[in-house]
């Protein structure tokens, strides 16, 4: 069987990418970068760290490198013309990713921290919770677009199942299992696409069909389930709550917290570490003007509370 080949790809701002000279990202930097445009030959490949021997192009003849940075590349599979051999799908790549980054914290150890304290919170701020528990800053972005449906819904799943998707990389709790649960605090909450915005719904648990609709738009500079504690006080019986998110990101960072410690990163730097959450939200952005952003608005709002 042919031996693997990589082309790097990264590193052109900087002369190339840091080569060491063991696996470990501890180990000794060699004064010399593997060129960008250099091709390698795959000697041994242990998660996202590949030890090569250079076959053409500028840089040390053999050491270990990184294969991605944070969310770029830095070397590519190249097959014998030179040409970037096609990545598996997204899923299985960040599987493998997340097994390869997963930070294990015992399950009974997070229900413990959870238990009776999930009634009046989002999953949104849940899974933002257990996203610091488990997951690898750089790799938050993309493992938040993975979250499936049915865990949004409090009916469909309860902490258990969201932790178990969370600790075991999604190879657990990725499908619904048809099962009934009990929402906290009696109080439903799902998402939805109503009118072209993404909407949590929230209601009263049971099989009553509510006769009333409130939808609540939250302000501006703030999270899109900013709304979600008011909403689980107010729902009673008959009675629908929707809080729809704002469709544009905001222009203002949210506060900065302390990033928790994670083991092996890929990050080769510390400070280039990204302590990815979920943005603020603006309605319309501040350069449009509160006349024209409030007739693009009025819109969206009222289509979706015809879909409500």
């Amino acid at each position: 069987m042919a031996a693997t080949t990589w082309k790097v790809v990264g590193g052109a701002d900087k002369g190339g990418i840091v080569v060491r000279a063991g696996r470990a990202l501890t180990s000794a930097q060699l004064p010399e970068r593997l060129a960008t445009g250099a091709v390698v030959q795959e000697l041994q490949l242990e998660g996202e760290r590949l030890k090569y021997s250079r076959l053409s192009g500028d840089g040390p003849q053999m050491g270990w490198v990184s294969l991605r940075l944070k969310d770029k590349e830095l070397l590519v599979e190249v097959d014998a013309g030179g040409a970037a051999i096609p990545k598996k799908k997204p899923a299985d790549t960040l599987k493998k990713s997340w097994d390869q980054k997963f930070l294990f914290k015992g399950c009974g150890a997070n229900l413990r921290a959870l238990e009776g304290g999930t009634a009046g919170a989002s999953r949104d701020q849940l899974f933002e919770f257990l996203m610091r528990q488990h997951v690898s800053p750089e790799l938050r972005l993309n493992f938040w677009d993975q979250i499936p449906e049915h865990l949004y819904d409090t009916s469909l799943s309860d902490e258990e199942d969201c932790i178990m998707f969370f600790q075991t990389a999604g190879h657990l709790g990725s499908e619904a299992t048809g099962k009934r649960r009990a929402s906290p605090g009696g109080v439903r909450q799902r998402v939805e696409m109503l009118g072209g915005l993404r909407c949590i719904v929230v209601e009263r648990e049971g099989t009553e069909v509510p006769s009333t609709v409130v939808v609540l738009a939250h302000g501006i500079d703030v999270l899109g389930d900013d709304l979600y504690g008011l909403a689980h006080r107010l729902a009673l019986r008959g009675l629908r709550l929707v809080l729809p998110e704002a469709p544009h990101t905001s222009s203002t960072e949210r506060e900065e917290e302390a990033a928790l410690q994670v083991a092996c990163p890929i990050d080769e730097h510390e400070s280039d570490r990204v302590e990815w959450r979920r943005p603020l939200r603006e309605w319309w952005p501040r350069q449009a003007g509160w006349e024209k952003g409030l007739a693009g608005s009025a819109p969206l709002l009222a289509r979706c509370a015809a879909a409500a």
